[in-house]
């Protein structure tokens, strides 16, 4: 159901389609959370009730990223390839904030993805406003974001879910974690070098491998 290498807690399956559509029916789009994103920017500002110094510094630091990995990314012909041959309607809700950096970097890309294809609906929440959806899919019970929740449109029955970060930036989260050998400041700069040195090819790889499995589930 997940591509995570972390475990997910996951009480998805006992949410309802009703739930899942009202939520979806109440979301941003990729356009009104880049816009607010940058708003917030502009105005020293974050999403959530925590308005830390470190998150209005993030959120300025995001709205940075995201125009330019909208501007850069190159996406992969697999992809295309894997949105030609879906059959299904697929609604990706996606859980965020605007100080996550995880966000910032995997979100242009998956808006991409879903540009590419009128059979993916994608839509975005923020996850201190959703606290019953967010607990429903925690990973190694935290409220990790991203997170994409993937269900069918037809009837709104859950396929699967992504997040927060492709497999090799989550290993490094999880050696941490373990092994606690680095500052967290550290770790998370490692992370931020990874993400540039990749070039949101792993996510794109890992959504060619997703979109085939919900297509098939």
């Amino acid at each position: 159901m997940s591509n995570s290498t972390e475990p997910v807690n996951s009480n998805l399956e006992e949410v309802t389609p009703a739930f899942f559509k009202s939520k979806f029916d109440n979301s941003l789009s990729y356009i009104e959370y880049k816009d607010l994103v940058l708003s917030l920017a502009a105005n020293k500002d974050t999403t959530g009730d925590n308005k830390s110094e470190g998150r209005i510094f993030n959120t300025k630091l995001n709205s940075v990223r995201m125009n330019r990995l909208d501007k850069t990314i190159v996406i992969l012909p697999g992809i295309t390839k894997a949105l030609l041959n879906l059959k299904k309607e697929l609604v990706w809700l996606v859980l965020t904030e605007s100080w996550c950096g995880d966000s910032a970097q995997n979100l242009p890309a998956i808006n991409k993805i879903a540009e590419l294809s009128d059979k993916i609906h994608l839509g975005f929440v923020f996850r201190d406003d959703n606290p019953e959806l967010m607990d429903c899919c925690l990973t190694n019970g935290t409220r990790s974001i991203p997170k994409v929740i993937c269900v069918n449109k037809e009837d709104y029955s859950l396929l699967g879910t992504w997040g927060p970060r492709p497999d090799p930036a989550q290993a490094m989260m999880r050696e941490y974690k373990e092994k606690k050998h680095k500052e967290y400041d550290e770790v998370q700069q490692d992370i931020a070098i990874w993400y540039t040195n990749d070039k949101c090819v792993t996510i794109q790889n890992e959504f060619i491998a997703l979109i085939k499995d919900w297509e098939n589930s």
